[in-house]
């Protein structure tokens, strides 16, 4: 009970995330503000405020990548100003704007704009935030507070809709700005992925980016979807509602789950295989746009921003593991990341809009922007598990269906019968391949026939013509030491035969205790709970490599692999390298 009470236990930091949430939720989720007038929601009004604030925040987070790579000691406290700053612009122009009409499309544009750089810097300033703690509390706390993110929101319900607009800027935007104030006092500045340098290590961060952009590209392709719904979703502001309800269960229920499953062990995820489960699903979805009621659109476009939402949270949690893990500044990969998932999402709303607005005159039905998506999703999917150059080579390196480069070579029935006993015994049926070539040669009438005839028959017997024979003679010269060089290989291994079975068998033993030294690290990671990257390192400490060869292979930083050493340590209980070798030689597998 007391284990399942901490598991649960809210700090500062968590609902501070919460908090910030479910405020982001009021104004950016689901395509409309839930907590403002029907009336005011006009369509035209939302395509320029999510145009402007989808944009501004996908620019924001690259923005952010690359100023942590040319400029990576940026204050904390001042990025923190610059967000509050910003957001909190972006919702007094949004208040303004239900009050001056004659310049609600101007107010509307302002607000978009701030609020996008304003949310998308708060976003980074979590992450940094839990990343710099230990990796079991950061990913607790983003689970976490996701969690107590819907429960807020669902609370500001029972809060009269006048008041509840008044409170995003005047009191919950406070409240997380000073946690987060608070909070970046304990931020140990000196870890590797703060102190680091970039320009000095760039084959780190390119290593770190091409292990994961496929993943980032993923879950872009679902923000792409949720895009291309949210602009069908502006004709009908009520559909926002729905979203943001769903949206909110289902990271509600996400967040649950996680943390059950981490109570009972170790969870570990693959995000190209989830979207491998979820690819055929999220087609069929698409694909019953076409069947079934108008009604349908509003259920599909709040299912798809749930997933969207889960797929979030995902991001976070794989960016801030592959920070600790490979020493990368958070803010960069963070960054890099976020910037693809919602630069697709605003090629869908863009590409979604266009539809709506260049077929106005025509009545573009849903399945038709779904028709785009599938598209998109499709192509997707292919660049992420496949590789374009390896599937066209193997297209046609594959005998299943397979067309015998001899078709123009079969002069008569003697010829295929020698080229079907030299392709079963090459070597055993020399001296009919010797008679075939001879009066084949004899049948020929310039030296330019008798070259090509030797030649194709030495390509029909799986040989390579280097230098085309010039008689009968060197034929059988050549097919004789072909044989000879045969005959002396295999006498040769014959007078060794115990010293071949002695390093076959030391290759063996070499192998099974590579094997065993693998599965004893396996046994100590599960014994105190390691993970990936430490159980990797100390693999490599076992097997006697030095931190600087270890930080070569595994692209990271030397400052990276000490750290991960210390850790280690720490969670071992043990001061030495010899203690490492030891306790995992003691291990149990």
């Amino acid at each position: 009970m007391n284990a399942l009470f901490y598991s649960i236990k809210p700090n500062t930091a968590l609902l501070a995330y919460g908090l910030f949430l479910a405020t982001n939720a009021m104004s950016i989720w689901g395509g409309v503000f839930p907590f403002l007038p029907l009336t005011f929601q006009t369509p035209q009004l939302l395509f320029w405020f999510f145009l402007a604030q989808a944009t501004l925040f996908s620019c924001t987070f690259f923005m952010s990548a690359a100023c942590s790579y040319f400029f990576p000691h940026m204050p904390y406290r001042r990025m923190i100003i610059i967000a509050a700053s910003c957001y909190f612009t972006g919702w007094a122009a949004l208040i303004l704007s239900t009050y001056l009409a004659s310049h609600t499309l101007i107010l509307i544009g302002i607000a978009g704009v701030f609020l996008g750089a304003g949310s998308a810097g708060y976003y980074l300033l979590f992450q940094r935030l839990f990343v710099s703690q230990e990796a079991t509390s950061g990913m607790h706390n983003i689970i976490l507070g996701s969690a107590y993110a819907a429960l807020i929101y669902f609370m500001l319900y029972a809060v009269p809709t006048a008041v509840t607009v008044y409170l995003a800027p005047l009191v919950f935007m406070p409240l997380f700005t000073l946690a987060l104030i608070i909070n970046a006092r304990a931020i140990n500045e000196e870890q590797p992925m703060f102190v680091d340098i970039p320009r000095e290590h760039p084959h780190v961060y390119k290593r770190t980016w091409l292990v994961f952009w496929r993943s980032a590209l993923c879950m872009a392709s679902l923000g792409l979807c949720t895009g291309i719904m949210r602009a069908r979703a502006i004709d009908n502001p009520q559909v926002g509602s729905y979203v943001n309800v769903l949206s909110m269960c289902a990271l509600l229920i996400a967040a649950l789950t996680f943390l059950l499953l981490w109570k009972m062990g170790n969870v570990s995820f693959n995000v190209l295989a989830i979207y491998r489960v979820l690819f055929p699903l999220i087609l069929t979805a698409l694909a019953l746009l076409a069947f079934l009621p108008i009604g349908y659109t509003s259920w599909l476009a709040a299912g798809l921003y749930a997933i969207y939402s889960v797929a979030l949270l995902l991001l976070m949690l794989q960016a801030g593991c592959a920070s600790r893990d490979y020493g990368v500044n958070p803010l960069f990969l963070f960054g890099l990341m976020g910037g693809v998932v919602f630069l697709l999402h605003d090629v869908g709303f863009i590409a979604g809009s266009f539809v709506n607005i260049a077929f106005i005159s025509i009545d573009v039905q849903p399945s038709d922007t779904a028709l785009l998506a599938v598209w998109i999703l499709s192509v997707i999917y292919f660049v992420t598990h496949h590789k374009l150059r390896s599937e066209i080579a193997s297209a046609f390196n594959n005998p299943a269906i397979e067309l015998p480069d001899s078709l123009f070579e079969r002069t008569d029935k003697q010829h295929t019968s020698s080229k079907n006993k030299l392709e079963k015994h090459p070597y055993e049926s020399a001296d009919a391949f010797e008679k075939t070539a001879a009066e084949h040669t004899q049948s020929c009438n310039t030296a330019q026939n008798k070259a090509l005839q030797i030649k194709r028959g030495n390509d029909i017997a799986g040989e390579t013509p280097v230098k085309a024979p010039s008689s009968n003679i060197s034929n059988k010269e050549s097919a004789h030491q072909h044989k000879n060089a045969l005959h002396e290989s295999h006498a040769k291994r014959s007078q060794h035969p115990a010293r071949s079975m002695f390093d076959t068998k030391e290759a063996v033993s070499d192998d099974m205790k590579q094997d065993r030294i693998e599965l004893h690290v396996d046994a100590v990671r599960k014994a105190f709970n390691l993970s990936a990257r430490e159980a990797e390192v100390v693999n490599q400490i076992v097997r006697g490599k030095t931190a600087a060869c270890i930080a070569e292979e595994l692209f990271v930083s030397l400052n990276t692999i000490n750290t991960h050493t210390r850790r280690i340590y720490t969670k071992l209980g043990i001061h030495k390298k010899d203690e490492l070798v030891k306790l995992v030689e003691q291990a149990q597998e």
